[in-house]
């Protein structure tokens, strides 16, 4: 299992010898505390990464708040969700086809992923709200197209 991690881990390291691309990673804040500096960063990623290993690495980018859900936005649309437990662990999701992310994004020049953070709290005052779960709230929430400054 180590091995298999390392071996990811060194790969993603060799970008320079294999066919990569830039994405800009973005990420809302959690508490008063984590807005002082930004987390905006620029990152490479082999052209052949998958949405639901490119999502894997974003699970060690964004905070793991228990209970909470974040939501994936990748320019003009939703690109997966990550779901973490009471316990802290994380579930990932892809939102249609688990493309290799260079192909969703082939148009842009260097793609912008921003992750949106959801927990109960946000949605306590709607009370007819479709969905038992935290991340089923949060897809009944988003099926309207929205741009990303109002998610």
């Amino acid at each position: 299992m180590f091995e298999k991690w390392f071996a990811k881990k060194e790969t993603q390291e060799n970008l320079s010898e294999k066919a990569s691309f830039e994405v800009v990673l973005d990420r809302e804040s959690v508490c008063m505390g984590d807005d002082v500096m930004s987390h905006k960063e620029t990152r490479s990623f082999l052209e052949n990464i998958k949405i639901s290993e490119f999502i894997k690495v974003l699970v060690d980018y964004v905070p793991k708040m228990a209970n909470s859900v974040w939501l994936i936005w990748g320019e003009q649309e939703i690109i997966g969700y990550i779901d973490f437990d009471a316990s802290g662990n994380a579930k990932i999701e892809v939102e249609g086809e688990d493309a290799f992310l260079a192909k969703r994004f082939s148009t842009a020049e260097m793609p912008s992923i921003t992750c949106i953070y959801y927990y109960s709290g946000k949605f306590s005052w709607v009370d007819k709200m479709v969905g038992d779960t935290l991340l089923e709230k949060v897809k009944a929430a988003r099926r309207e197209p929205v741009n990303a400054r109002t998610l």
